[in-house]
């Protein structure tokens, strides 16, 4: 992660400090998991997985025209299982950008919105933040976790 990055996300920890004072801003996935040990979940196993922030083709998405173009290259969008199937560099490239756009997503709906920001605009909306993050090869942190459910029931964790 370069300075931009690390400057932004410092940003966006100080806004939700400001307005959730009480928010742990540790690790929430460490959070988790010491969680389940303490319920009595066993056989933890967690693997962390490096979501892009940004591919080579997020730039040719800002190109996209409007209207009926755009939904035209919509329609001509081929799904997951089809471009994992193909084996081209094209495939590979339409997998890294759309893998990427839902860990931009899933960052900004777990640390974004908890923020607030005033101005509106997402964090990913800065092209030198992607930039940067492409450039760098910046990943998310996403962490698989499985567990072996406790025999007692328990009744909420």
């Amino acid at each position: 992660m370069g300075n931009r990055g690390r400057r932004t996300v410092r940003r966006l920890k100080e806004r939700i400090n400001e307005k959730t004072p009480d928010t742990s801003l540790g690790s929430t996935a460490d959070l988790i998991v010491r969680l389940l040990g303490k319920v009595g979940f066993t056989t933890i196993k967690t693997a962390r997985v490096g979501v892009p922030v940004a591919s080579s083709v997020t730039r040719s998405d800002s190109k996209a025209g409007n209207g009926k173009a755009a939904t035209e290259k919509k329609k001509d969008q081929p799904s997951l299982s089809e471009m994992r199937s193909d084996n081209s560099p094209l495939a590979d490239e339409g997998i890294t950008k759309m893998v990427s756009r839902v860990g931009r997503w899933w960052y900004t709906q777990c640390y974004e919105n908890a923020a607030e920001n005033p101005s509106g605009k997402s964090i990913w909306s800065d092209k030198a933040l992607l930039s940067e993050s492409e450039r760098l090869g910046t990943s998310l942190k996403l962490m698989v976790c499985c567990a072996r459910a406790p025999l007692e029931r328990i009744t909420s964790v």
